[in-house]
C-alpha cells in the first residue's frame, strides 16, 4: 500500500462512465483488502484537461487496472488511458466482466486479464506484490 503520501495510490481504476456503479463495487472491494483507489471519474478536475488528469492519475497510481466491459472496450478512450499506462511502464491489469479474452484488443493479450469477481483475490494478490514507486 502507498502508506508514506497520501497523494499516492496502489490502483488507478478506470471504467466507462456507464459502470460508475459496478467500478464503485470494485473499488470497495480494493478498499476492504487494504487497497487505496484513484480514478478520474472520482478525482478532482479543478479544470484541468482529460489529457492532464490522466498523466496526474498514472504518476500517483502504483498499477492501472481497467474494468472492462462491452462498452468499454469499444471506448477509444480506454486505447488511449492503456497506451499512456505502458508507456508510463505502469503494471497494467484487466478485470473482465462481461467480455471474453477474445472480444478485448489482440494487444490487450500482454497485460494480465482477470474474471471480474472471480478473479479479484489474485488482483489484490498482485498489486500487493508490486515495488513502490518512485516519486515522479
Amino acid at each position: 500500500m502507498s502508506r508514506g503520501d497520501p497523494e499516492r495510490f496502489d490502483v488507478f481504476l478506470s471504467h466507462a462512465p456507464a459502470d460508475a456503479v459496478l467500478a464503485e463495487a470494485v473499488r470497495q472491494r480494493l478498499a476492504e483488502a487494504g487497497l487505496t483507489c484513484y480514478s478520474i471519474l472520482s478525482g478532482e478536475g479543478d479544470g484541468d484537461s482529460l489529457e492532464d488528469r490522466l498523466r496526474h492519475a498514472l504518476d500517483i497510481s502504483r498499477a492501472y487496472v481497467a474494468v472492462l466491459s462491452r462498452s468499454f472496450v469499444q471506448s477509444p478512450n480506454l486505447l488511449i488511458e492503456v497506451g499512456a499506462a505502458w508507456a508510463a511502464e505502469l503494471p497494467t491489469f484487466f478485470l473482465l466482466n462481461d467480455v471474453r479474452p477474445t472480444e478485448v484488443p489482440a494487444f490487450f493479450g500482454r497485460f494480465k486479464s482477470y474474471r471480474l469477481w472471480d478473479g479479484l483475490p489474485k488482483l489484490i494478490a498482485a498489486v500487493r506484490e508490486l515495488p513502490e514507486r518512485q516519486s515522479v
